[in-house]
């Protein structure tokens, strides 16, 4: 992913933190949920905190290369996204496409193990 589009693309990045959040720190935690949860402008979060604006975006990046770094390693989101695709292509599969479905689904099920 380009640096510009770490702050930008807020549903991917929603899903990695849901993922790795045990691994951040307290405050790497709260002020991802303040910018993504709670959608609290970086100025109004530096006025909370006193500390300039781009230090709050500086970390909040930081946070994400934390989170796309942890999941260019474990692979989590990838693999539950495959197993999202492979469940819903056997549910809308019919007759012996749905026995391939069932199969690729399973495979999936056991690479993620």
């Amino acid at each position: 992913m380009d640096k510009k589009d770490l702050l930008s693309n807020r549903e991917e990045a929603i899903a990695l933190f849901e993922i790795y959040k045990p691994l951040l720190s307290f405050e790497s935690v709260r002020r991802f949920e303040e910018y993504y949860y709670d959608d609290l402008s970086l100025a109004e979060i530096c006025e909370f905190e006193d500390v300039s604006r781009s230090a709050i975006h500086d970390a909040l990046k930081k946070t994400l290369k934390k989170l796309f770094f942890y999941e260019d390693k474990l692979e989590i989101l990838k693999k539950r996204k495959k197993i999202a695709k492979s469940l819903s292509d056997y549910k809308n599969a019919s007759g012996m496409n749905k026995e391939n479905a069932l199969k690729r689904l399973l495979e999936e099920l056991e690479n993620a193990i």
